[in-house]
């Protein structure tokens, strides 16, 4: 059973499928393996079988990362007297303590990888988002310069008492389009 659930552990299944694979195995290496029946439950969800009829059970805590998250169970359907843990060998107590502790490193595993490839994402977003950053910032600086350098001679030429009138409106429009640029690339800073 162990050597199955280690084998198990290796594939890509979801978390789910292998649970149930997990609770399909541990049958087979009880006394009685036609009698029995097991599940895993974890976070509240079964994976394996459940009988409505059962005679006898036995039952181990799935502790993930400190915390009591389900248990391992195998049930006897036989028709014998409610016996509970008696009803099974020692060994089966002893397998479902391993099993459970296999089950919890795996899921334990599977969350921390999760939980890693999530923190990653995150990770490669803020790398993107201050190189965005950097080449907005370059951008900026490199169209400040020449933008007040127009603004800056448009308003001194406007400024200067010889200019004829239709010179003057064209000034005008320089200026507001240069004032619009640098809207744009504060924006763009922003």
């Amino acid at each position: 059973c162990t050597y199955g659930l280690s084998e198990l552990t290796d594939g890509p299944d979801a978390l789910e499928e292998l649970l149930t694979k997990a609770a399909e195995l541990i049958p087979t290496s009880t006394q009685y393996p036609d009698a029995a029946i097991s599940a895993i439950v974890l976070d509240g969800q079964s994976h394996g079988e459940n009988a409505s009829d059962v005679k006898s059970v036995l039952q181990t805590h799935l502790v993930v990362g400190g915390a009591e998250r389900g248990w391992v169970e195998v049930d006897s359907t036989e028709n014998r007297p409610r016996l509970g843990e008696a009803a099974f060998l020692p060994e089966v107590a002893e397998l479902l303590a391993t099993v459970a502790r296999q089950i919890a490193g795996l899921v334990e595993r599977r969350e921390n990888r999760a939980e890693r490839e999530k923190l990653e994402r995150r990770l490669r977003h803020a790398d993107r988002l201050a190189t965005i950053g950097t080449l907005s910032a370059g951008v900026s600086h490199e169209l400040n310069e020449p933008l007040g350098a127009v603004l800056g001679f448009a308003q001194l030429a406007s400024g200067h008492p010889d200019v004829p009138e239709a010179v003057l409106g064209d000034l005008n429009k320089i200026e507001d389009a240069a004032l619009h640029a640098r809207e744009i690339v504060r924006q763009l800073m922003l």
